[in-house]
């Protein structure tokens, strides 16, 4: 699931604070197990706190390159697996650099 949404997925925030909670979300994501990542609440567009669920945040943020919705139970099992754990890193790296992540093959 992690994959296949944020693959090839286009960034849309609109400051340094929305990437700051999107960064926080995908380190939740890489780092926290499921258990944890159900309890865990971010920050809306206008940053009020506790608002969205991490599947929450990162529809509001990304588009997928091909349309689907997130299954919350996937999206918290698949985040444990090395490639997307690859992908996230890769989407860190791309906020961290101010840049989208580069499309693949």
């Amino acid at each position: 699931m992690v994959v296949l949404y944020l693959g090839n997925a286009e960034r849309q925030a609109e400051s340094p604070e929305q990437e700051g909670e999107i960064l926080k979300a995908l380190a939740d994501l890489r780092t926290l197990p499921p258990e944890q990542l159900w309890a865990r609440r971010y920050a809306d567009y206008g940053l009020t706190p506790g608002q969205w669920t991490l599947p929450q945040l990162l529809q509001r943020y990304y588009v997928p390159a091909t349309p689907m919705t997130l299954d919350a139970e996937a999206l918290y099992r698949d985040a444990q697996t090395a490639p997307a754990r690859t992908v996230i890193d890769a989407h860190i790296r791309a906020i961290q650099e101010h840049r989208q992540v580069a499309p693949g093959p």
